[in-house]
């Protein structure tokens, strides 16, 4: 059967091999696709035009009928939908309650002649300006039942207030110093911070007036890589070279977290004079470094043993912070950039073995600390 409308599509797309007799199986000719699409749109426009004969069933947002009144009764709506104006003997009597009124909406014309009785009115709402003159007489008077004008300077002592009535509307901007406030009172509620916070989350400002609880500057972890063997490593004059141990990976807990990379090399040297170091972040991506400034190598740091011979060296330290941006695995690299075709780290060029203090070997290390951004 041609499928003329939308309501005879098949919901198993390989049984809709055609649209109003027009070949779409598999195989078709491309030049039926056009002509397909052309008539898959004016099938859709008339769906929407109501022309189909087509309807939308109510669990697909629909109505499930073609006329305005098979609507609202598949809807469920009375006869009071197609009304204009809704009139008294519309109204069940009894039906309009108390939440059903606006408010304001109850004025003097609604209000029939004596209906005011005494149980009517809440408590201090007649004020003076509602109190004809001279209508109050000695025996109006309630014990204690006298206007601001009447009190005297201080007349209000602490027993006169009634517990609970002092309110926000009763109390002077700025009136509530620390003075008054109890020991342990102020909650996380008066400090308009969602929540009580999780341990070492610290309260910080949002800079619009409002807290949240968090921990920027706080250490979440720390990652060390110790390397406690002297090492012999060949290289190439001014060249940037991997250094073969000094490597750390770390991952980070929270993608704004900041990472402090402190490198610590006890004792290094070259059988030459300077060196300069770098912190790369997975191999390629350079941490800091200096400007560049025409042809000049750009380092982090620099290590200079100029006047000393084969048997002294000294110690490099120097720190940096990263932002990765990233709670993947991340591997921080030690490269250097030699004067001189061999570096040394933890020991000496000579290297002598003996007791000597400047043969001595020592050990380096990279530090990582993910500080919370």
């Amino acid at each position: 059967m041609a499928k003329t409308k939308i309501s005879e599509f098949d919901s198993t797309a390989a049984n809709n091999t055609d649209i109003n007799s027009i070949n779409i199986a598999e195989g078709c000719p491309p030049s039926t696709i056009n002509n397909a699409i052309r008539e898959l749109m004016a099938q859709i426009k008339n769906l929407q035009a109501g022309s189909s004969g087509d309807t939308i069933p109510l669990t697909a947002g629909g109505t499930g009928a073609t006329t305005a009144s098979g609507a609202r009764t598949n809807l469920g709506l009375g006869e009071l939908a197609t009304k204009d104006d809704i009139v008294s003997s519309d109204i069940p009597s009894g039906a309009v309650t108390a939440d059903k009124l606006a408010t304001n909406s109850v004025t003097t014309v609604k209000i029939a002649d004596a209906n005011v009785t005494s149980t009517k009115l809440a408590t201090n709402s007649v004020t003076s300006d509602k109190i004809a003159a001279d209508a109050v007489g000695a025996s109006e008077l309630a014990a204690g039942a006298v206007g601001s004008s009447e009190l005297a300077t201080n007349a209000v002592t602490t027993v006169k207030i009634t517990d609970a009535n002092v309110t926000t509307a009763k109390l002077a901007n700025s009136s509530v110093t620390s003075a008054k406030i109890a020991a342990n009172n102020v909650t996380a509620d008066e400090l308009n911070v969602s929540g009580d916070g999780t341990s070492g989350q610290a309260l910080l400002s949002d800079g619009d007036g409002s807290f949240s609880w968090g921990s920027k500057g706080k250490v979440l972890q720390t990652v060390i890589y110790e390397d406690v063997n002297p090492r012999s490593q060949s290289c190439t004059n001014n060249t940037w070279t991997l250094h073969d141990t000094l490597r750390v990976t770390i991952t980070p807990q929270s993608s704004s977290s900041k990472i402090l990379i402190m490198v610590n090399i006890g004792k290094c040297s070259s059988n030459s004079n300077s060196h300069g170091f770098q912190i790369r972040r997975g191999l390629s991506t350079v941490v800091t470094q200096g400007a560049a400034t025409g042809s000049r190598p750009r380092v982090a740091f620099q290590y200079s043993r100029q006047g000393q011979d084969g048997n002294h060296s000294s110690g490099v330290s120097f720190a940096m912070i990263d932002s990765p941006a990233t709670t993947s695995a991340t591997t921080y690299y030690l490269y250097f950039y030699p004067e001189g075709s061999i570096f040394y780290t933890n020991r000496n060029d000579n290297y002598g073995n003996n007791s000597l203090a400047y043969n001595s070997i020592s050990t380096s290390n990279i530090i990582l600390m993910e500080i919370a951004g």
